[in-house]
């Protein structure tokens, strides 16, 4: 069985929270983040290669790349989420 998502999951956290909780909430998100991050540099140290993609070219190369991948990405995402002919599943 498949989850239709709507929109409403999307930000459905943050109508839970209060307006003061929301700042603990994001803070314990980025905290979180920094740990995976150090505990991943931890487990990869010896190898560095694990999990990280090092671009070949300049810093303005890459940017400019991972720009245009990314706009394809939300542009198909978007396409297909809007898409009025898919068929209905509400």
């Amino acid at each position: 069985m498949f989850y239709v998502l709507n929109s409403a999951d999307f930000g459905l956290i943050l109508t839970w929270l209060s307006f003061e909780q929301v700042p603990v909430y994001i803070g314990a998100q980025v905290l979180a983040s920094l740990c995976a991050a150090f505990a991943l540099k931890v487990i990869f140290h010896p190898m560095m290669g694990g999990g990280v993609t090092v671009p070949s070219g300049g810093h303005g190369q890459a940017f400019a790349l991972e720009f245009i991948i990314s706009f394809i990405l939300m542009f198909v995402v978007t396409a297909v989420a809007t898409d009025t002919r898919a068929v209905s599943t509400c």
